[in-house]
């Protein structure tokens, strides 16, 4: 689906932190944001390896957009958002991104290197803060109980006596 050229464009524009173009570029319609490189790398990897959050902004808006698609490495965006080093408030706002649009940091790449163990070798406590407050959210999500059985609901009125 989409145009061969549009879609290379589309991962252009990421890598060189042209959000102005892939703008337009996603306005035209015309392409599969599912589209990979040789190396399995989409447009979300290309903008999370650049540093370019205002295109990775664009991309977590797009329907079908796969935020936890692994390249060939096994690499998601997410692992890429974490060792992005050239500045250290975009990668955490990359990251932040991320999060919110579904990403997983346990998934781990060929290396068996998830995103948060490569955050815990580090001294970036924001970072790390950052991805383990979305674990206690995802677990306390997972484990919750559901309080409303429908063995205890009683209506009013039902079973008293008057």
């Amino acid at each position: 689906m989409g145009d061969s050229s549009t879609n290379y464009q589309i991962l252009a524009a990421c890598k060189d932190d042209q959000d102005d173009w892939l703008n337009d570029l996603l306005s035209q319609g015309e392409f599969d944001i599912s589209f990979s490189d040789d190396n399995g790398d989409t447009a979300l990897h290309y903008a999370t390896q650049s540093g370019s959050l205002a295109c990775l902004e664009l991309l977590v808006r797009v329907n079908g957009i796969q935020v936890n698609r692994k390249n060939k490495l096994g690499n998601t965006p997410l692992y890429y958002a974490v060792i992005y080093m050239d500045d250290q408030e975009v990668a955490l706002e990359m990251v932040n991104v991320l999060l919110d649009a579904g990403a997983n940091p346990r998934i781990p790449n060929k290396n068996k290197e998830t995103p948060l163990s490569v955050v815990n070798n580090t001294t970036n406590e924001d970072m790390n803060d950052l991805l383990s407050a979305v674990l206690v959210d995802n677990d306390l999500e997972e484990n919750q109980v559901d309080d409303d059985d429908d063995d205890d609901d009683i209506a009013v009125g039902e079973n008293m006596e008057y």
